[in-house]
């Protein structure tokens, strides 16, 4: 059976949202690390390793551009440059800290822990317990609040580590999504080899009663290819009218959704079937019908 080409148009293969997505985010990172660390009171002979760090991960990026956007697809994505990232976003956090302080390197250990787990909720408790640990233990042996210090800084390294928490939980949110779509894709796949391979003509129509998949047979008996009757109201497919006929079994299994099983003959397959309406439902709302005619 074969699906609209609208629709392949207009949905974009996994693969290719992995790839985008993960680009534009480290541009994200990129632009964040270097402009707070510009900004912060690093020592300048650290600023000169900044520097290089950035550019080396800028040319990362650069080079990832050019590869194939199949690389990216699950179980060939390169999980090497999860790591990657996180080796440019930990010297970051580092170099954004005010000196004598100890925050960042709890960043640094709950964006390891992150990119482990991948549980952004256990992360984000961590870092709040963290921080209230860290405050107390700091006033308590120095004598002064850590967030009183210098909350610019503070509040630069928190938001290059919430971008970095943005980009683990967009690409396991994409990476989920991609195999959710190769499952699907692969049973879409599977069943219309199933429906091709029977004798019976089927029709799969959505609530409007368009159709959305015939199977080859159908097709061959209206003397047409597939995509030529996708999106076509079924009834003038079948019966060559503008309107669908109160008696076929596919309009009174709408007007009741509940299947119907009848014979009927349809005008353009010109022969007698025995024919079987099932409704197809999401939730409670009628989504459409299976259509199986039986000559």
């Amino acid at each position: 059976m074969d699906g609209t080409e609208a629709g392949h148009q207009l949905t974009l293969h996994p693969a290719f949202e992995q790839k985008v997505v993960h680009i534009l985010v480290r541009w994200l990172l990129i632009i964040l690390a270097f402009h707070f660390v510009a900004l912060s009171g690093v020592d300048p002979r650290e600023f000169g390793v900044a520097t290089k760090v950035s550019y080396a991960f800028i040319l990362s990026n650069l080079l990832l551009m050019a590869v194939p956007r199949r690389y990216f697809s699950p179980g060939r994505f390169v999980c090497w440059l999860i790591g990657a990232d996180f080796a440019f976003v930990a010297p970051g956090l580092y170099f954004v800290r005010e000196p004598g302080t100890q925050y960042h390197w709890l960043f640094i250990l709950l964006l390891g822990l992150l990119g482990w787990r991948r549980k952004v909720r256990e992360v984000l408790i961590a870092l709040a317990a963290g921080l209230l640990i860290t405050t107390l233990t700091m006033h308590t042996l120095k004598g002064r609040w850590l967030f009183f210090y210098d909350t610019g800084d503070f509040l630069r390294a928190g938001i290059l580590f919430a971008v970095a928490i943005f980009y683990f939980y967009v690409i396991a949110l994409l990476g989920r999504n991609a195999r959710l779509f190769h499952i699907v894709e692969r049973a879409k796949q599977e069943w219309e080899r199933t429906a091709d391979a029977m004798n019976e003509f089927i029709m799969l129509v959505d609530q409007r009663g368009r159709i959305q998949r015939v199977n080859r047979a159908l097709a061959e008996r209206l003397g047409k290819k597939p995509p030529e009757v996708v999106e076509k109201f079924w009834y003038a497919v079948l019966d060559t009218s503008d309107a669908p006929r109160p008696e076929s079994p596919l309009a009174q299994m709408f007007a009741n959704g509940a299947p119907v099983s009848a014979r009927f003959t349809h005008q353009a397959l010109g022969l007698e079937t025995q024919t079987l309406a099932v409704p197809l439902f999401e939730g409670d709302l009628l989504a459409g019908a299976l259509y199986i005619l039986r000559p």
